[in-house]
């Protein structure tokens, strides 16, 4: 998995809407980037501290 993933690879590894991408993003629950202005990737590491509480998803 490369270290930064689009809003579509996220939604599609944690198997949600890229709505739910953007409401995670918005609750700071994962970290993203904005490279220009209508891009914007999230950080693997900040996917897999989700993946991994106990009390998400």
């Amino acid at each position: 998995m490369p270290e930064l993933l689009t809003k579509d690879e996220v939604a599609k590894f944690l198997r949600v809407s890229v709505s739910s991408v953007n409401r995670l993003i918005a609750s700071r629950e994962l970290v993203a980037l904005h490279t220009t202005k209508r891009k914007v990737v999230i950080t693997k590491s900040s996917v897999m501290e989700l993946c991994s509480h106990p009390f998400n998803l």
